[in-house]
């Protein structure tokens, strides 16, 4: 019995100590500072590129282990100078194990100080891990487009986005035309602007241009060092968190440059029929682009200048029905059918195409409306009111020429030409008439020469119209 139990009692000191063994082994092996080398660590800040004065930053760090076996890693983190950490103290710590190819994330967050002014650039040191260290991050503190202004920004590109413009430079300026009364200035195609960028002169041109491209989301195959001294940050590829409504893609891959614009979800191709694209597969692929750089406008532009203030009175009901109809035509895109349009005015009602008489149109033969049928449309589908041809162009110039009113109140300003005309008193009287009206008016436009143009206006110093001579609204 005593034989058995000492038997046991060795077997049961064996174990423990291969326990221990095992153990210490695989413990000193976890924590061996070699593995670290095959721990990918990267940060990352959001809002990733820009932030205004007085806001936050999420900063976050992501750690991969690529070793055959698990490891613990153990991070240290502090917040860029002028910043404090709102959960407090003047570093962050972070632990954890790891198996074999598994990623953890660890986020924080930082609030500017009031020494962070608008211009200076904020650069989070990187994250120590052992003796390995993640990239550094820069921000640019800078007014960036707010919600509202965003909200304007993605009408503009949908306004545009059945174009047949194939301009993308000049497509890309109407589009911040109609979002804002700004466009950026830009080179006059897509390869002189990344010329501009990457190259190594500067001038007054070259500056403002390099004040759009975004901190880090610049690079490519192509780029020497040299060739970026002038631009914040060290290259990166963007991801889709680091965009937003209206930034500017430029890529240039086998010599060729396209432009590309974000609109909140996709980005959309501007070289061919505004074609969206998946903006997580499009920046993947920047990988093996020869340059690129991404541009907000909006930092150049120091003042997005309105037509008139936000619209301050409620809306009613037959208002709100007006703008809702007027936007889901804009949705929509220019093709309609010829039964969509009941507007029994000759020649007002659509716009003929090649050999197709309006009342050819079919499901197969699409047409479009112009801007009397839009504005018609509107009112009909909204609520039901048959405007007739009163607010036809040729019937207003009619009524007009002849001393009518036509029911509608007529704006005194006249000019002859509006090229002879100085900026601020045109500047002047378009505030002063966008300041009478209110969402639902119909504007009308007179020219000498009897024909005009009928816009819709919605609020917030927006009009919306169907232009009549091609597929847009």
């Amino acid at each position: 019995m005593k034989t058995c139990l000492k038997i046991m009692i060795a077997a049961v000191g064996a174990l423990a100590i291969a326990a221990g063994a095992y153990f210490l082994f695989f413990f000193a092996k976890e924590n061996d500072p070699k593995m670290l080398e095959n721990v990918m660590i990267e940060k990352t800040a959001f809002p990733g590129s820009t932030v205004s004065e007085g806001g936050e930053i999420e900063y976050t760090l992501t750690v991969k282990n690529e070793n055959g076996r698990r490891v613990k890693v153990s991070i240290t983190d502090t917040p860029p100078v002028g910043t404090a950490l709102k959960d407090g103290g003047s570093s962050v710590s972070f632990s954890a194990t790891l198996k074999k190819g598994e990623s953890a994330s660890f986020s924080y967050k930082v609030r500017l100080g009031e020494s962070i002014k608008e211009g200076d650039i904020l650069k989070a040191p990187a994250a120590v891990m052992g003796e390995k260290r993640s990239n550094t991050v820069s921000t640019l503190v800078a007014r960036t487009l707010d919600e509202r202004e965003r909200a304007r920004m993605r009408d503009g590109i949908l306004a545009l986005s059945y174009s047949e413009n194939i301009e993308p430079l000049k497509l890309l300026k109407d589009m911040y035309l109609v979002a804002f009364s700004e466009a950026p200035v830009l080179a006059s195609t897509p390869t002189e602007v990344l010329d501009m960028i990457f190259c190594s002169e500067t001038d007054e041109k070259i500056a403002a241009l390099r004040k759009m491209v975004l901190p880090s989301l610049f690079g490519g195959s192509a780029v020497q060092d040299s060739a970026v001294s002038g631009l914040i940050g060290e290259s990166s590829i963007p991801r889709v968190s680091d965009l937003l409504i209206g930034d500017i893609l430029f890529e240039c891959k086998d010599n060729i440059t396209i432009v590309y614009i974000y609109d909140g979800k996709d980005l959309v191709c501007l070289m061919d029929g505004c074609i969206p694209e998946d903006a997580t597969a499009r920046l993947s692929l920047l990988a093996s682009a020869e340059r690129y750089a991404v541009l907000r406008p909006s930092l150049s532009l120091v003042t997005l200048r309105y037509a008139m203030p936000e619209q301050s009175d409620a809306l009613t009901e037959a208002q709100a029905a007006v703008i809702a109809t007027a936007k889901a035509y804009l949705a929509r895109g220019y093709r309609t059918q010829y039964d969509d349009s009941r507007m029994n005015s000759d020649g007002e009602y659509r716009w003929q195409i090649g050999q197709y008489a309006p009342e050819d149109y079919t499901s197969q033969k699409w047409g479009y409306l112009n801007c009397a049928a839009f504005t018609y449309e509107c009112y009909r589908t909204a609520l039901g009111i048959d405007l007739g041809g009163r607010y036809t162009t040729n019937a207003l110039c009619r009524y007009y020429l002849n001393g009518g009113k036509a029911g509608a109140p007529e704006y005194p300003y006249y000019y002859p030409n509006r090229l002879s005309v100085p900026e601020n008193e045109r500047v002047a009287e378009q505030e002063k008439f966008m300041s009478i009206l209110v969402p639902g008016d119909l504007v009308v436009i007179l020219r000498e020469g009897g024909y005009g143009h009928v816009m819709l206006y919605i609020g917030d110093g927006v009009l919306i119209h169907s232009s009549g001579a091609s597929f847009n609204y």
